[in-house]
């Protein structure tokens, strides 16, 4: 690309983000704008593509040691910093927000950390929220997002998070965007997989909370009222998940549903 067209480019990505927000950038293009404050010379496109390549996602990069990012080709010192101060930042906004490691031992606390997490979310998103022993927070994962009615679900991407984490339980949070409080067929039947998978290594899953924008509803207490959970989607996935190693995830499994 020449000196024009990288000029050119750089500035319809930066309009594009300052008319729309992040919410239409694939993460490599979040992260290709991100780099251009910091390497204003260089094509950031293939650097971005680089880094997620290298560690696997946006988040694993942007989770990643300063010391691993500047190992990457074309990170310089100021780059790798950049990307390593925005989770910290994030962290200290959420913190302000909520509060330090805040407790989720009862519904009302969970709905009401739950509902802060979303912020007017276009799209489905869920969460994956890891609790120390005495159900404080240790980590909000935004793990997976998917359109403005689903969200496909990676059972091994849940599992790995809530392991990485060191989770005593665990609660899982997702919204519709569409306003329809009552879960689906389709997250009664994930919540009872990822349940079993869960309890298989020994982290309970305390609660799966649905956010619309007025309010949330607990899984399990809309539950407790109706009929027993459902049967897990697929057995014969059900069988391999619970074979997972603890310690051990695989990149290439399928989605379980959608939520």
């Amino acid at each position: 690309m020449d000196k024009h067209g990288h000029e050119g480019h750089r500035e319809r990505m930066r309009k594009r983000f300052m008319q729309g927000g992040i919410a239409s950038f694939a993460p490599h293009e979040a992260l290709e704008l991100l780099l251009f404050y910091a390497l204003p010379r260089k094509n950031t496109n293939p650097i971005a593509h680089s880094l997620i390549n290298h560690f696997g996602s946006l988040d694993a990069v942007l989770e990643a040691p300063l010391e691993r990012i500047i190992e990457i080709p074309g990170i310089g010192e100021s780059a790798a910093a950049l990307i390593a101060l925005v989770l910290p930042l994030a962290r200290m906004v959420e913190r302000e927000r909520v509060g330090e490691r805040p407790l989720m031992s009862n519904m009302a606390e969970a709905k009401a950390y739950c509902r802060r997490l979303f912020d007017g979310s276009p799209d489905e998103v869920l969460y994956v929220i890891c609790l120390d022993a005495q159900s404080r927070v240790l980590r909000a994962i935004r793990a997976l997002t998917g359109t403005i009615d689903q969200i496909a679900i990676y059972p091994r991407v849940i599992l790995n998070i809530a392991l990485t984490h060191k989770a005593h339980s665990v609660v899982l949070a997702h919204n519709h965007p569409s306003g329809i409080e009552e879960p689906s067929e389709a997250d009664l039947q994930v919540t009872n997989h990822l349940r079993e998978i869960l309890n298989a290594v020994d982290i309970p899953l305390f609660d799966h909370i649905i956010c619309t924008a007025n309010d949330c509803l607990s899984i399990e207490q809309w539950q407790s009222t109706r009929q027993p959970l459902p049967a897990p989607l697929n057995p014969a996935q059900k069988a391999a998940d619970k074979k997972i190693p603890r310690r051990k995830t695989k990149k290439s499994e399928g989605p379980l549903g959608t939520l």
